[in-house]
């Protein structure tokens, strides 16, 4: 909940929520073209049955690509963690549950409850893109920080602190404590020889 509200309470995740709707926009049309290109090019020889379902086939797998690719470099670049592959796996995950969603919310509004078809479908493409979004926001592209590793990094950071989040905090806390036990033995030796004085 919180990061859906940071999303729309944020001026960069809201920004970045448009360019996400730019680059599906590309790839509505990068799905078109590959779609001609295979129905009326590369698989012309095929029967129309099996040449509809590969060509459509063969455009959401390419335009899921290059979406991928646009959003990597443009839409959420600040985030690129770990390897490429990784996330493209990730992407492809995602997209095959929006694209369930959107066909499940199609079928029910337009057979279950009868609604037009065309508004359906609007709907079923509205819910695709908002989980697309959020899902791929919230793992694929993921700030990768923890929340315990934030919280060390502002000790670190705050005035007089001396503190590193990389592993050297807890040596330099330890060399403090074990400085005031020694500081602490000097006093109480000095004390301890003005008792014993005249």
């Amino acid at each position: 909940m919180k990061s859906l509200l940071k999303t729309f309470s944020e001026r960069k995740e809201i920004l970045r929520l448009l360019r996400f709707c730019a680059v599906g926009a590309s790839g509505v049309l990068v799905n078109m073209a590959v779609f001609a290109i295979c129905i009326d090019i590369v698989l012309i020889d095929v029967s129309e049955g099996s040449r509809n379902v590969l060509a459509t086939s063969t455009a959401v797998l390419f335009s899921i690509l290059t979406n991928f690719l646009l959003n990597d470099a443009w839409t959420w670049r600040d985030r690129r963690r770990g390897p490429m592959a990784a996330r493209l796996l990730k992407y492809y995950i995602v997209a095959g549950i929006a694209g369930l969603m959107q066909v499940g919310v199609q079928f029910a509004l337009s057979v279950q409850l009868a609604v037009d078809g065309y508004l359906a479908n609007m709907a079923g493409i509205a819910v695709g893109v908002a989980i697309n979004f959020f899902i791929n926001n919230l793992w694929t592209f993921r700030t990768g920080q923890d929340p315990l590793a934030d919280g060390a990094e502002a000790v670190d950071e705050a005035p007089g602190g001396g503190n590193r989040a990389d592993g050297g905090g807890h040596d330099s806390r330890l060399r403090q404590s074990q400085g005031l036990q020694a500081t602490g033995r000097r006093v109480h030796g000095a004390l301890s020889g003005a008792e014993v004085g005249p």
